[in-house]
């Protein structure tokens, strides 16, 4: 315990077991400052809530702790968090997505579905049960709190996120938790002598030029000068079912902005920065299994192209929760091929596609996390279907073909 404490404040990045066992076992005036720190942290909190043995998402001040959190990417906070997901776009998010009647969702909803799929818990809880305790996630030996799951380090350690060491939050207090979490997600680049930066997604993808978003036909250093989106036509909108048209040379919209912003909060930050969200959906690979990212990059800046992306999960998930977006993910349109004679799609005799015209159908993010499978012709096994495999349904069943424009 001494050790993993003393590896903690002295970390400046992620803690592996062999860092705490390395660490020192004293206790000294050094240790006892730090221990100190927290543990008045951890009673203040205590004092206001001792008598919630177990506190999540079920605590009854919990969504007002979250409205009021999500207030931070309206106004900013500090220094280091300005505005980001203001309310106009939040309304354009909604609008792409199909969502513009009845009790629509917030950014509050947004951020307690979010929270809560990082963790639903503040303290006590466990396995056995432990009234009080911190939640820290298990995959770390870096202790990642509570409902945000950010390192300890960017708030207490050595060189703690600007951000963070700015607003001076109680990383032990369940609200400031929520609010930590938006001040991580809104974090600009920026940092100091003794702070590091923590640029968070949402100031990519919703402040100033907005960098993290790209066009289309983007062509990066892994495409070899070749266009890997010449395929893509668009979307169908969710609530009039119309074809919308996106242009090869624009920028990401809203509601990929938001995608991407989601997705990189949970480490995919070279993909999020690089890739346009249709292209990750495209190309990246889905694992219904999978617990981390394969082939996302690290340190040495080298990602791959057709990885599997967890943090793309991740993101659908987080969105497609009831309240949010559940039911109104993304459908994309792609070309599938030239028609070579006239093609009804429908039951009308009318002929919707010409011969010598485009045919395209449909693969967005239900299709991606899609649970039907396919017999693989070279393992023989059943395995679940890909982007191709649908272009293939398709290109056998003109039910399955759409025309675009």
């Amino acid at each position: 315990m001494v050790k993993r404490f003393r590896a903690r404040n002295l970390a400046t990045a992620a803690i592996s077991p062999a860092d705490v066992g390395a660490a020192a076992s004293r206790v000294d005036r050094e240790f006892l400052t730090w221990l100190s720190r927290d543990w008045q942290h951890y009673m203040e909190v205590y004092n206001e809530h001792g008598e919630h043995e177990v506190i999540n998402d079920e605590h009854p001040r919990f969504n007002a702790w979250a409205a009021t959190a999500a207030d931070i990417w309206q106004d900013g906070s500090g220094t280091y968090v300005p505005q980001t997901l203001e309310d106009t776009e939040w309304q354009q998010v909604l609008t792409e997505a199909g969502i513009t009647t009845g009790d629509l969702p917030t950014k509050a909803d947004l951020l307690a579905a979010w929270a809560t799929q990082e963790s639903e818990l503040h303290w006590g809880g466990g396995h056995p049960e432990t009234p009080f305790r911190m939640h820290e996630g298990g995959a770390d030996e870096s202790g990642s709190l509570s409902f945000s799951q950010i390192l300890y380090k960017s708030r207490y350690g050595p060189r703690p996120c600007a951000a963070h060491s700015d607003m001076a939050l109680n990383f032990y207090d369940p609200s400031d938790q929520l609010r930590a979490f938006v001040a991580h997600t809104a974090s600009s680049n920026g940092s100091t002598a003794t702070t590091g930066s923590c640029h968070g997604g949402m100031h990519l993808a919703f402040s100033g030029n907005n960098p993290m978003r790209e066009e289309y036909n983007q062509r990066l250093r892994i495409d070899g000068g070749v266009n890997q989106m010449a395929d893509f036509r668009g979307y169908i909108d969710n609530s009039t079912g119309a074809f919308v048209a996106r242009a090869q040379g624009s920028r990401e919209d809203d509601y990929e902005a938001l995608a991407k912003a989601i997705a990189f909060y949970n480490g995919a930050s070279l993909w999020m920065r690089n890739f346009t969200w249709p292209r990750a959906i495209r190309y990246l690979q889905y694992d219904e299994d999978s617990t981390r990212n394969i082939g996302a990059g690290g340190r040495d800046g080298n990602y791959t192209a057709d990885g599997t992306c967890h943090s793309c999960k991740y993101s659908i998930e987080v969105r497609n929760q009831a309240g949010l977006f559940a039911g109104r993910l993304r459908d994309y349109v792609w070309l599938g091929g030239i028609a070579t004679a006239d093609i009804n799609t429908d039951a009308d005799p009318e002929v919707e596609i010409r011969a010598g015209e485009e045919w395209c159908f449909v693969y967005g993010e239900s299709e991606w996390i899609t649970h039907e499978t396919v017999l693989d012709e070279g393992t023989g096994q059943q395995r679940r279907k890909i982007f191709s495999d649908f272009m293939e349904d398709a290109e056998d069943n003109n039910l399955l073909k759409t025309v675009y424009g």
